[in-house]
């Protein structure tokens, strides 16, 4: 693993078009099919998370051929999956297996929160240590911090449901529930991506089982979630996965497996496409999760494994690049 040195954030004009490039996509012939998380050190490298392996890569998007490195792999797991940054360049990661028919359920008492601190360490790979284990948990999906609470939100998405983990003291305890959390009896992830605004008080979510992105109440000193409204829904037979936010614009960006990236507005619901399918046989084929770069003008993705529906040719995992500026 190289240095990284950092970066400042550039203020650029908007444009209206967005371009995508790929980053970087796994062999076939590769462990590495599926996706899942993405994070941006300040410095700008990606740090990714994967469901095919219990590993966590680094890929820098500066380079000119990006190549990703494996910083780590966990024992005892097949999966690393929601990732959030909770101090500069320090960041959580949820680890545990996945089993099942479909490999989208969680192996109960198998999951845990580790810490991989860059700040930490040889100089070139981070320090890595468990922070908590959360054996009840069903599986653990996307994560957020609380802002000025030192606290993590995990989703569970198997459970539906939302843990609470202090970032001082490792307590937890489940945050609260809600019954637009719940997964369905033919769909067994409800709860997926999750973002809390910079004021503590509205949460942000995507559910898989009934196809929605939506916003409740939240309150950080009881831990009450009051209220659930939908705001948008994707195309027919896809689903939403994880997003990122722009705060300022009041926007989130979300990933929806149609091949899509939209944007919804905070407030309105208003949809918009920024990336449909792909552009000269580059596209996000089943985009999973989405992070800005240290400047929003600059958006980070990554997929999950692709079947062609045409050809049958399969595609492992991908990172891609959109430009909104």
């Amino acid at each position: 693993m190289h240095f990284c040195k950092l970066l400042f954030p550039l203020f650029i004009a908007a444009t209206n078009a967005a371009t995508l490039r790929r980053l970087y996509q796994w062999p076939n012939n590769t462990a590495t099919s599926g996706l899942e998380n993405i994070s941006v050190r300040p410095c700008g490298e990606l740090v990714i998370t994967t469901t095919s392996e219990p590993c966590i890569y680094t890929l820098d998007p500066q380079e000119q051929s990006p190549t990703p490195e494996k910083i780590h792999c966990f024992q005892d797991a097949t999966a690393t999956t929601g990732i959030a940054e909770i101090f500069p360049d320090v960041f959580a990661v949820h680890v545990g297996s996945l089993g099942g028919s479909t490999n989208q359920s969680g192996v109960k008492g198998s999951w845990s929160i580790w810490i991989v601190d860059f700040n930490r360490g040889d100089g070139t790979i981070p320090a890595i240590t468990k922070f908590v284990s959360i054996s009840q948990a069903g599986t653990l999906n996307g994560m957020t911090v609380i802002p000025g609470q030192w606290s993590l939100l995990s989703v569970d998405s198997e459970l539906g449901l939302v843990w609470k983990a202090s970032t001082i003291t490792a307590q937890h305890s489940i945050a609260g529930n809600n019954s637009a959390f719940l997964p369905s009896s033919d769909i067994p992830l409800g709860l997926n991506g999750m973002h809390i605004d910079p004021n503590a008080q509205s949460l942000y979510v995507t559910n898989t089982a009934n196809k929605s992105f939506g916003t409740t109440h939240f309150n950080s000193k009881t831990d009450i979630f009051s209220g659930f409204r939908t705001l948008a829904h994707p195309v027919n037979g896809t689903f939403f996965d994880d997003f990122a936010v722009d705060w300022k614009s009041q926007l989130a960006y979300v990933t929806e497996h149609a091949n899509r990236i939209v944007t919804i507005d905070l407030h309105t619901g208003k949809k918009e496409v920024v990336v449909d399918g792909p552009q000269n046989d580059v596209g996000p084929f089943q985009p999973t999760s989405a992070a800005f770069g240290r400047n929003h003008c600059l958006l980070y993705i990554v997929s999950n494994e692709y079947t062609d529906q045409t050809t049958g040719a399969n595609s492992n995992g991908q990172v891609f690049e959109v430009q909104l500026c």
